[in-house]
């Protein structure tokens, strides 16, 4: 008894209606597998979607092995178009998931449905990647599969030369393949391989070796060739006829040609014909099943779509990115302006705290009496007062004191720009104030250049300063004008 078929007997035992959701879809999935490997595909029928219903959303790698078994059900029941669409699903799935061995049999699955299908580019890509995963596994019977397949692929292609090579590398891992069909099946790929190249001994070795473990057609249809040509046609006909009850389509219809290029030889009309009636037929049932084109567009259709799907995922995430980081900005901008217009408020403030004490102090040394305590506490006050803007205040003083030795701002970036007018304001907050009113929209290199005037800077004093010609600061000084919505401009 097999594996599948204890796994069945298992199985079969246990009452599927007591189990929860999760092991029910367990117990389907496992069920699949045990019948598709006792050749009863037929009565599957929807076990297999009870598992794909339940790990869709759930687990990604159950999900891709649910599919991948429902497309092989599929295909050996004929329904090549959906078979195809499951396997493309499975390897999507399964495409970047740890599970190796799950995504080498999707993909030798996807290349043999290629290569039936007579899509033998398409056979031949995922064979190859095929390989790079059995590789990957490590397992000598992955590998001998694939070696196998691509020689097949090789084979039909035309390119005897590489269907060679893989044969001849499938040699040391033949052995190692524990399915009699699989074996016999590499052996006679090397037989027919020995045969090509006219090595009689090693292809009659191979021959008996592959008979020896499984009854294939294809190796009957060869050993009748050979009875044939030694003569013995009551036994020729007897091997071709029971080569042809085990055969399917593609396999009937290679037979009837053997038989067909070897009766041409002969003038057999009568069996001739029937023979040739019998490859049209079957030949034109192929076809019909066959969909090649139709089994290739569903594959393009569904990378095309998997591809757009990627592509939106991909776009979606841009925008969303864009968004957030325009929202950040905005945010931060909004942030930085509240925090200047507090700094702001705040050096005004100050400012007229500042004023005020200075006015006081100014009047109790000029009332002539003796009010040192009081003077003291508004000294005290306005210290007070100053290391409260401490920051910006030295900045701006820093600035200042470099406008008053004439030097240049080139290098000045906004900020010390900003930092200068506030630190104005302590010398000449009317002016400040005058001009931020009877101005509109004033940038702060408009208010910069309108203060060194009001400090009285000469024409040659603005060039070196500004770092520019006289004629670039006339221009600037006449679009301030423009701004001008008072009574008399201050330039």
């Amino acid at each position: 008894m097999g594996k599948s078929d204890s796994a069945y007997h298992v199985l079969n035992k246990i009452n599927s209606h007591d189990l929860n959701d999760e092991d029910k879809a367990l117990y389907c999935l496992l069920m699949t597998q045990a019948m598709y490997g006792m050749d009863m595909e037929s009565e599957v029928d929807t076990l297999i979607d009870c598992s794909i219903k339940y790990y869709t959303g759930r687990d990604n790698a159950m999900l891709a092995e649910s599919y991948y078994y429902k497309g092989v059900v599929n295909y050996a029941i004929n329904n090549a178009d959906d078979a195809m669409i499951c396997l493309k699903k499975a390897e999507s799935l399964s495409s970047g998931l740890p599970d190796k061995e799950l995504y080498f049999k999707i993909l030798a699955y996807i290349s043999r449905i290629n290569f039936k299908s007579e899509n033998y580019s398409l056979a031949l890509k995922y064979g190859k990647e095929s390989l790079l995963y059995a590789e990957k596994t490590g397992k000598p019977t992955f590998i001998a599969l694939t070696y196998n397949l691509l020689a097949c692929i090789f084979e039909k292609l035309g390119n005897n030369d590489s269907a060679y090579v893989y044969v001849m590398k499938n040699i040391k891992f033949a052995d190692g393949i524990k399915s009699d069909k699989s074996k016999a099946i590499m052996y006679a790929n090397i037989a027919d391989y020995y045969s090509q190249k006219g090595e009689t001994k090693l292809y009659e070795k191979y021959l008996n070796k592959s008979s020896s473990l499984y009854v294939l057609p294809d190796v009957l249809n060869r050993y009748a060739l050979i009875k044939y040509n030694e003569g013995k046609f009551d036994e020729a006909d007897s091997i071709w006829n029971k080569a042809l009850a085990m055969s399917d389509g593609k396999g009937k219809v290679e037979i009837l040609e053997t038989i067909i290029s070897n009766l041409k030889e002969e003038d057999n009309y009568k069996i001739l014909y029937n023979c040739y009636k019998q490859l049209d037929f079957l030949k034109d049932s192929i076809r019909r099943q066959q969909h090649t084109q139709q089994i290739q567009d569903i594959q393009l259709r569904y990378d095309n779509d998997m591809m757009k799907r990627k592509y939106d995922v991909i776009v979606t995430r841009i925008a969303i990115v864009l968004v957030a980081v325009f929202l950040l900005s905005v945010i931060f901008i909004l942030l930085l302006k509240y925090k200047q217009k507090q700094n702001k408020t705040k050096l005004l403030q100050s400012q007229i705290l500042i004023d005020s004490y200075n006015k006081q102090i100014e009047e109790y040394k000029k009332s002539g009496k003796d009010n040192t305590r009081k003077i003291k506490m508004l000294e005290k006050k306005l210290s007070s007062v100053y290391s409260e803007q401490t920051d910006v205040f030295t900045r701006g003083r820093a600035c200042y004191r470099q406008i008053l030795d004439n030097g240049s701002v080139v290098t000045w970036k906004k900020d010390d720009y900003i930092d200068f007018i506030e630190y104005y304001k302590l010398v000449n907050l009317s002016f400040v104030v005058q001009i931020e009113r009877e101005y509109k929209s004033l940038t702060h290199g408009n208010k910069f250049l309108l203060i060194l005037q009001d400090m009285g800077k000469t024409e040659a004093e603005l060039q070196k300063i500004l770092g520019t010609t006289i004629g670039t600061i006339r221009v600037q000084q006449s679009r301030i004008r423009k701004k001008y919505i008072g009574d008399s401009a201050c330039v």
